[in-house]
């Protein structure tokens, strides 16, 4: 026989598909309670010896209190909340015993599962909360007819959740919005998840080669995106050496603009939070956001931390040179000591007669020519003299260790040369037609100046590893990693997951700016579309609309509720009914049963005796046996029957 789940089993794992996510989060010793707790509830009532003792009970409450108060000193913020209540639901099952502990369990569940959005506001996690709630409602409906099947509670969950759709959506359109994200509040799991920093010392960035997180989205107006090589996304620029680490100069805003000149390109950035205030640009920007500062470097500085998702419109000159110098001196500064054999090596080449473009081009082949290798797990090079070290030695490194070197060797020159942090390149995305760029992407390049065309880009990665420049850190780490993947067999797989991935983010792209971001600005431009400014008087009947959608809701839901339920037995008396409609001149008058009433029938209605019989037989047999294997052919043919029954005229 067959064992249906008792809502007790069916509470636990509810209580353990809504904690799942803050097993994480909060600290290991709730985790392993709420897991041993539970165990025990569930084996204490399969065992039959009873309820949990309410005394043990009340004493592991105090303990856990003590616990808690130990673990979060006192704190009243996020984590200590989110710790209590799944303590709570730890305890719960424990001491439940009736159908009022059993709801008041499934609203604590409701409440832990509401907590998710104070750690992630993701579509994936919005999926998740959906499937708890569905459970949670399953297990309410449940609890009120325990002797109904499963399926049909999961099914009418799920339909009083699709009833409730239609009025979120208006009232998540048209009700007036605070500016900001959807619950008024960041993200804190994706507040500053940028790998880059302020200062630069190689081997810092190559710990982001194998990050898929992503930094940035970018939607180009023509639709066409540029060429990879062209793809420098500039965030921060490092004028000061110290002999190890490159960090920021002094801070100047951009007087006048510049005077740049080329081809102008327009996009929208879809930045990630990175609780910074630098933001993203191609490289030249030609303006900056409202309230943005455009910094003599051509970085944008944002006016405080950016801490949740922005979107901003840029105009930029691709391969364009800056023409604002900066203090030259300090760009041709170097520290006293170290990089005996970098200043030899640039002694050697202005001996033989080169100077300006050529030391350039001679360092370019210095990279190209000796055994310099790009790879994403260099060694570490030694702390009194770094820059030697990695030139003469160990010659393998990553983006900012060939940066780092070549402004070095530069300065040694006499050239005023900077280092360039960002990102390079960026993938495709077909599906939605935009670039997404992530933390494997981030690049360091160099900037050289010359008095002719002011500062220009130098990147000798591109010397040593082209692959990283036209194919992206994902060539060269699938190089290190091996080739797996590029197994024929193995390769229809491979096409097969990127088109899902790429699909997958297309969607969170959509759900990003048109839930998440869904605030003042963007409801405006909806209410605009709709015909209702945003002003006073268009909030005032945005919020009558939401008020009367919420009413007529209400009322539909009221109608259909109450409206005549018609089951398979209904089916039959509609058809009954059209019968009587045929024979409505010869009515029941003495109110007689319906088979009573057609064999009366069969006997005033000449001719159409037999015809008369095998309605009534059909219908006696449908009204009065169970609907099961044969029903809907016996309706069938009682509906033909009747379709095709023609009386005789009055007349005759």
């Amino acid at each position: 026989m067959k064992r249906e789940i008792s809502v007790d089993d069916l509470l636990l794992v509810l209580l353990a598909l809504v904690f799942a996510p803050h097993v994480v989060r909060v600290p290991v010793w709730i985790s392993v309670f709420c897991a041993v707790s539970w165990l025990c509830a569930f084996f204490v009532r399969r065992s039959h010896i009873g309820s949990f003792p309410r005394v043990m009970v009340i004493i592991l409450a105090l303990g856990c209190t003590a616990g808690a108060g130990v673990s979060f000193a006192g704190s009243l913020g996020r984590e200590a909340g989110v710790g209590l209540l799944s303590l709570m639901l730890g305890l719960k099952p424990l001491e439940t015993r009736t159908h009022r502990d059993r709801m008041i369990t499934v609203f604590l569940a409701y409440f832990l599962t509401l907590t998710n959005l104070l750690y992630s506001q993701s579509l994936a996690m919005a999926g998740y909360m959906f499937l708890c709630v569905i459970l949670a409602g399953m297990i309410q409906i449940r609890m009120n007819d325990p002797g109904g099947p499963a399926g049909e509670h999961l099914r009418i969950s799920c339909v009083l959740l699709a009833q409730a759709l239609p009025l979120t959506l208006i009232l998540f359109v048209l009700f007036p919005r605070i500016s900001g994200s959807l619950w008024g509040f960041n993200d804190p799991q994706t507040a500053g998840v940028s790998g880059l920093s302020r200062t630069l010392e190689p081997g810092r960035i190559s710990s982001l080669a194998l990050s898929g997180e992503i930094a940035f989205r970018v939607n180009f107006e023509e639709g066409v995106i540029p060429a990879r090589d062209s793809l420098y996304w500039r965030v921060l620029v490092l004028p000061r050496f110290d002999g190890r680490e490159w960090s920021p100069g002094e801070f100047r805003p951009l007087r006048g603009g510049g005077d740049i000149s080329g081809q102008a390109i327009r996009y929208t950035v879809t930045a990630e939070p990175v609780n910074e205030t630098w933001m993203f640009a191609l490289d030249l920007p030609l303006s900056a956001p409202p309230g943005v500062v455009h910094a003599s470097d051509f970085t944008l500085m944002a006016p405080q931390r950016i801490s949740k998702r922005v979107r901003y419109t840029l105009s930029s000159c691709l391969d364009c040179s800056s023409p604002v110098s900066g203090d030259l001196q300090e760009l041709i500064r170097l520290p006293e000591t170290g990089g005996a054999g970098a200043r030899d090596l640039v002694r050697s080449w202005k001996r033989a007669g080169y100077g300006g473009r050529e030391i350039v081009d001679r360092a370019l082949a210095h990279f190209r020519t000796e055994p310099f290798y790009y790879t994403l797990n260099p060694p570490l090079l030694a702390m009194d003299d770094p820059v030697d070290d990695f030139l003469f030695n160990v010659r393998r490194g990553y983006c900012e260790h060939y940066a780092s070197s070549f402004a070095f060797l530069m300065r040694a020159a006499g050239i005023p040369a900077r280092v360039v942090v960002g990102y390079q390149g960026g993938e495709p995305n077909p599906v939605g037609e935009y670039l997404i760029v992530r933390q494997s992407d981030a690049h360091a390049w160099a900037e050289v100046w010359f008095e002719e065309s002011g500062w220009v880009r130098i990147d000798p990665t591109a010397a040593v590893s082209p692959l990283r420049i036209e194919r992206g850190a994902g060539a060269v780490a699938a190089r290190e990693v091996g080739r797996v993947l590029n197994v024929p067999a193995l390769g229809v797989l491979r096409g097969a997951w990127d088109h899902m991935r790429l699909n997958w983010d297309a969607v969170n792209n959509m759900w990003n700016q048109w839930v998440l971001d869904y605030g003042g600005v963007r409801q405006k431009r909806v209410l605009e579309f709709l015909g209702l400014a945003r002003t006073w008087r268009g909030i005032s009947t945005g919020i009558l609309v939401s008020v009367f959608a919420v009413l007529g809701c209400g009322v539909v839901l009221l109608l259909f509720l109450g409206r005549p339920v018609r089951g398979e037995k209904d089916r039959v008396q509609r058809i009954y009914e059209q019968f009587l409609k045929k024979t409505a001149g010869w009515p029941n008058t003495e109110g007689v049963p319906p088979a009573s009433h057609m064999e009366n029938l069969m006997h005033r209605i000449s001719g159409r005796g037999e015809e008369i019989r095998k309605i009534r037989d059909l219908y006696v047999s449908l009204r009065y046996k169970p609907v099961g294997e044969g029903f809907e052919n016996d309706l069938e043919q009682f509906r033909r029957a009747v379709k095709v029954f023609r009386v005789p005229s009055l007349n005759n």
